[in-house]
């Protein structure tokens, strides 16, 4: 089984969710996801202060073989991307907890995701 940060939500997409302190919340692909699709290779953001929508694609990641839609997990305005992927993608295979995609500032913040147990629950049901 994976070991899944604790402090981390998660949804069924296979993204993660870590609130910060600011009120805002990161966003990234979890190993699991990671270890189906293999090496990433290139990664396309949103603008800065682009308004994304829950359920909408809201970046791409391409791997060698696949192109992944990141799924937005809340609606907000994006505040911030990850500029070190632009140049290394890969870092997301490398660390995929402390490489974040998006920083987003949340419209409001739901209730409808999974808890690190629950994901892992949620991998055991696939």
């Amino acid at each position: 089984m994976n070991d899944f940060p604790k402090e981390y939500l998660f949804t069924d997409k296979h993204v993660w969710i870590h609130k910060l302190k600011n009120g805002r919340i990161q966003i990234g692909l979890t190993d699991y996801l990671l270890s189906w699709m293999g090496f990433c290779t290139e990664v396309e953001f949103p603008r800065l202060g682009q308004k994304i929508e829950m359920g909408n694609a809201c970046a791409h990641t391409k791997f060698t073989e696949y192109i992944y839609e990141v799924t937005a997990p809340v609606n907000g305005i994006v505040s911030a991307v990850n500029e070190e992927l632009h140049d290394s993608p890969f870092l997301i295979n490398e660390a995929p907890y402390t490489n974040w995609l998006i920083e987003i500032k949340p419209d409001e913040f739901g209730e409808d995701y999974l808890t690190a147990a629950g994901y892992a629950a949620l991998l055991g049901e696939q």
